[in-house]
């Protein structure tokens, strides 16, 4: 499970969660790690060997990048395409071509917009006060502060951060962080990448999301993928992980598998709709002992 691609040097790379991306480097070796051990298959390609009753590889790897980022484009594509590797790529369809920023996203650009004594800003106050113990801006300060917000639902983050937010000068426009149509079509046109569904706005579907939205989320953004691509995946990946009664139901209708973040291994008896990965990041597989121990599930 992979999230972001990006070189160290690049901007965006300094305001990412460190578990949330990996440099180009880093993901050839993983490419390369791969090809020594197992056999890398596409997600779907493993699903028709399993319900046609065929061998299955042994040590069979699927790859997939989650909610759809431009750089597994401008990154990711080059490096997967030199090494033969298929991939999927899970987007959010509501945010294809938008400025739109996650949550966790938006609070590391206030945290670096305020500095290193940002919790002691009156514009943050709100913010501080999910978090109370955490009086630091260094990276697992900001991935506590992060997984301390998840008890509020998402639409109450994006009030809470509007509010932080419109104290403060406005951001410099950049481009999307998000891949648009033409370009996800571009992936799926390249041979490496399926492209599946993530939900339409990366809403988690807990338990006490409206069953409305949540059936919503899963049917629509599956809609909008079948009308803007030409053969999209009948993948799911939940959004945060987060997997309700109600979701797995609607998931189940609507979808041929679907993925977790609940980390393990998946064999021929798994679960189809909550198939488990392996999430890699920077620092904990930025070298072949460490993606190899890493992947046989004994790290954490």
């Amino acid at each position: 499970m992979y999230h972001r691609v990006l070189p160290e040097s690049d901007p965006r790379f300094a305001l990412e969660e460190p578990g949330m991306v990996v440099t180009p480097e880093t993901l050839a070796l993983h490419c390369q790690q791969i090809k020594q051990h197992m056999t890398v298959v596409r997600l779907s390609d493993w699903l028709d060997l399993a319900d046609s009753g065929q061998d299955l590889p042994e040590r069979a790897c699927a790859i997939t990048f989650d909610d759809g980022w431009r750089d597994n484009l401008e990154f990711a594509l080059p490096v997967l395409k030199q090494e033969q590797m298929p991939a999927t790529v899970f987007a959010v369809t509501d945010w294809v071509g938008t400025r739109y920023r996650f949550w966790p996203n938006r609070i590391q650009s206030l945290i670096a917009q305020l500095g290193p004594d940002w919790w002691q800003n009156p514009t943050l106050r709100p913010l501080h006060e999910l978090a109370p113990d955490i009086r630091s801006n260094d990276a697992d300060a900001i991935a506590a502060l992060i997984d301390n917000c998840k008890h509020l639902s998402d639409a109450d983050l994006h009030v809470l951060l509007d509010q932080c937010e419109a104290s403060l000068p406005p951001q410099n426009d950049s481009e999307p962080d998000l891949m648009s149509w033409p370009e996800l079509a571009q992936l799926q046109s390249s041979g490496v990448f399926d492209i599946a569904s993530h939900g339409c706005s990366h809403t988690r579907l807990t338990e006490a999301l409206d069953p409305a939205q949540c059936a919503y989320e899963v049917s629509e953004s599956k809609r909008k993928l079948e009308q803007q691509l030409d053969g999209s995946s009948p993948l799911f990946c939940y959004p945060n992980g987060d997997v309700s009664s109600e979701a797995l139901t609607q998931v189940r209708e609507h979808y041929r598998a679907a993925v977790t973040t609940r980390m393990g291994i998946n064999d021929i008896s798994s679960d189809r709709h909550q198939l488990m990965r392996v999430a890699v990041q920077e620092n904990n597989s930025n070298t072949g002992l460490a993606f190899r121990a890493r992947l046989s599930g004994r790290w954490s």
